[in-house]
């Protein structure tokens, strides 16, 4: 199974999110910065749950967030989804992640959990700003996983497209 493969339909949402993110910036390429927008604007799942968990404000977060980002040029931004090194880090990461914890699946939670881990960027700034860390959100994904148990699930017919359709692997 490839790496998209695996990953939930919220998760892929949230790709999605990050890339009309990018685009309303004017930017050609999906950063660190876009993937934690794309987590918050989705609103739902686990990354957002294991966020107000943490104390994190989402209103605060985004806006912090977006105070940080540069906008891009005024060229018309490309339809074809790419992203920043950092940001193909962060999911690399998120697929190890998931492994490591045992999922199957790679969630909302692990590609919040990459941005922790990634070390540098925008996104692990104002996380880290807004007292989000990776070991703090990989307890709560041990809790909530043990409380709950799996994170998410991935629907075999997700009205969401596949990440095979964005044209570009990791």
């Amino acid at each position: 199974m490839e790496m998209w493969q695996r990953f939930t339909g919220r998760a892929r949402r949230a790709i999605l999110i990050a890339h009309d993110e990018a685009q309303q910036m004017h930017m050609n390429l999906i950063g660190t910065e876009h993937l934690l927008l794309g987590l918050i604007r989705l609103g739902e799942g686990t990354a957002t749950e294991i966020l107000r968990l943490l104390g994190a404000d989402l209103d605060a977060l985004r806006a912090d967030l977006r105070r940080s980002i540069d906008m891009g040029t005024e060229e018309e931004p490309s339809a074809e989804i790419s992203f920043t090194t950092e940001a193909q880090r962060v999911l690399r990461l998120a697929f190890e992640q998931a492994r490591e914890l045992g999922d199957h699946h790679i969630g909302t939670e692990h590609i919040l959990l990459g941005l922790a881990r990634e070390g540098r960027g925008a996104a692990y700034r104002t996380l880290r700003r807004h007292g989000v860390d990776a070991g703090r959100v990989r307890q709560a994904i041990i809790q909530l996983a043990r409380g709950h148990g799996e994170l998410e699930t991935v629907s075999e017919h997700s009205d969401t497209p596949t990440l095979d359709e964005f044209g570009r692997d990791l």
